[in-house]
Parts: structure tokens; C-alpha cells; sequence
């Protein structure tokens, strides 16, 4: 699994909304960026729950503690395999990664959500789907005390034709890059690439409970 500083940083429970996002522009149906950083903060926040609060089996943790959502198969499935074969989770329970309709109505202390796709390309041919204001509503407010959102260029700067889809793209965009204002910093996050370690350079953003920064 990758390593940095940073996923500390990341996962401060004093930052309660972090958007993480990244330039690249050749992924679609998965993401193997995406899927490693997830599965790096999963796999901190289970040493963290660990040594803050024993005697939490694996079962809550994935129904209590944390939910990872993402909205294709092909994601989910890079993120349970990483999760199990380079985290060594079990399988029994499985780790919950899932689509926004399966956590409908449940809550989780910790939401991780992979929005996958940076292609622009490809963004165009589901934009109705990917940035619906439903589907972000919901994912976001799964969240009982904190929410990790990784989301790609492609997305945040994708301007629909279509005036409807527009104004839906607007909602999850703004949130970014207004609401999401107390921290705005640049950083490098390390991932595997055709077996090389790489980094990507990424924008950190976040909003702590008071709504100031850190400083």
C-alpha cells in the first residue's frame, strides 16, 4: 500500500469535509489512483479505530465505522481487491463498498467517496448520472463525522450543454471549490503505477467545523 504523512493530514477528525482533486485525465470506468488512496485511508482509519476504541470486530467496523462509495462496478471491485489483498482485510464480512442507493438510509462515521471518472470524454456521456445533486446529497450525508470525497479535474471543471445538468453539476462543484474553502493547499500523494511507485499531484481542500483555517 502506498504511504504518506499527508493521510493523517487527510483523515483529521478537526476537518470533518475533504475534497482530494487531480489533474489526470485517462480514467473511466476505474481508478486505480483513486482506489489505492481509499484503500490507504481505510486501512489507516481501521489502525486508528483499533487503538482508540478496542474490541471493534470487523462486522462494525464496515456497519458502523466507514463506507466506501463509488459509483461503478469495475471501482468497487479494484477497491475490495486492493483492500483485501494488499490491506489484508478478511473477506468475512466483506469490506462495504458499494453504489450511493445501497447506503440509503444508513450512516457511517467516516464516508470515502471515489467519483472515479477523469476523462472528459467519458464525463460527457454520463454527466446527468455522475453529477446528479441527489446522488451527492446523499453519499455526503452518509457522513456522521466525516467525509473524504476524491474527484478528478475532468469533473469539477466539466461544463454541461445541457442547461439542467448544468445547474445539478453546479451544486457538487461549488461545494468543492467554495464551501470547501478553510484549506486549500497542493500536495503530492504516492500511488502505484504499472508497478512503479508515482505521485500525483493533488489539491487538498476542506472545511473545519468552524468554517476558519488551521491557522
Amino acid at each position: 500500500m502506498p504511504w504518506s504523512d499527508q493521510f493523517l493530514r487527510i483523515l483529521d477528525p478537526a476537518c470533518p469535509v475533504v475534497v482530494i482533486s487531480y489533474s489526470a485525465n485517462t480514467y473511466t470506468l476505474s481508478n486505480p489512483f483513486e482506489a489505492q488512496i481509499v484503500s490507504a485511508l481505510t486501512l489507516l482509519y481501521k489502525k486508528l479505530v483499533d487503538a482508540q476504541q478496542a474490541g471493534v470486530s470487523a462486522q462494525e467496523f464496515w456497519t458502523q465505522k466507514i463506507g466506501i462509495v463509488t459509483p461503478h462496478r469495475a471501482q468497487m471491485a479494484s477497491i475490495r481487491n486492493l483492500l483485501v489483498d494488499a490491506a489484508g482485510m478478511t473477506m468475512d464480512p466483506p469490506p462495504f463498498v458499494d453504489t450511493v442507493d445501497r447506503f440509503q438510509g444508513q450512516e457511517r462515521d467516516l464516508i470515502l467517496s471515489s467519483y472515479v471518472v477523469a476523462d472528459r470524454d467519458f464525463v460527457a456521456s454520463e454527466d446527468a448520472f455522475i453529477l446528479s445533486p441527489r446522488r451527492f446529497n446523499v453519499t455526503l450525508t452518509r457522513a456522521r463525522s466525516k467525509f473524504v470525497m476524491l474527484i478528478s479535474d475532468a469533473l469539477l471543471q466539466y461544463l454541461p450543454s445541457d442547461p439542467d445538468v448544468a445547474r445539478d453539476a453546479a451544486h457538487l462543484q461549488l461545494f468543492a471549490e467554495q464551501y470547501c474553502s478553510s484549506v486549500c493547499d497542493t500536495i503530492d500523494l504516492p500511488f502505484f503505477e504499472r508497478g512503479a511507485l508515482s505521485t500525483m499531484r493533488c489539491k487538498l481542500r476542506g472545511r473545519y467545523e468552524n468554517g476558519e483555517s488551521a491557522a
